[in-house]
C-alpha cells in the first residue's frame, strides 16, 4: 500500500466512525422521542380507562338513585290507591 493509499484510506476510516457515530446518535434520539411517544399513549389510555371507570360508577349511582325514587314513588302509589279504596281522599279530608 503506498502512502497515498494509506492517507485515502485513513479518511475512509475516519469517515466511516463518524458516520457510526451520527448513527448512533440519530438512533438514540429517535428511541427517546419514541419512549415518550409511548409514555403519552399509555397516560392517554390510563385517563381513558379513569375515565370510564367513573362514569360506570356515576352510572351505577345514578341506577340506585333512580331505583330509590321509583320506590318512593311505587309507596305513594300504593298509599294513595289504598287510601282512595278506603274513601280518605285527600280532598274529602280536606272539606
Amino acid at each position: 500500500m503506498t502512502v497515498t493509499d494509506e492517507k485515502w484510506q485513513s479518511e475512509w476510516n475516519d469517515r466511516d466512525t463518524r458516520d457510526a457515530e451520527a448513527r448512533a446518535l440519530n438512533e438514540a434520539t429517535e428511541r427517546t422521542k419514541e419512549q415518550a411517544y409511548q409514555q403519552s399513549i399509555n397516560k392517554a389510555a390510563q385517563d381513558g380507562q379513569r375515565n370510564i371507570d367513573q362514569a360506570m360508577a356515576d352510572a351505577a349511582a345514578a341506577r340506585a338513585a333512580a331505583d330509590g325514587v321509583q320506590l318512593v314513588a311505587d309507596n305513594l302509589a300504593r298509599r294513595l290507591a289504598a287510601s282512595e279504596a278506603s274513601g280518605n281522599s285527600c280532598t274529602a279530608a280536606a272539606s
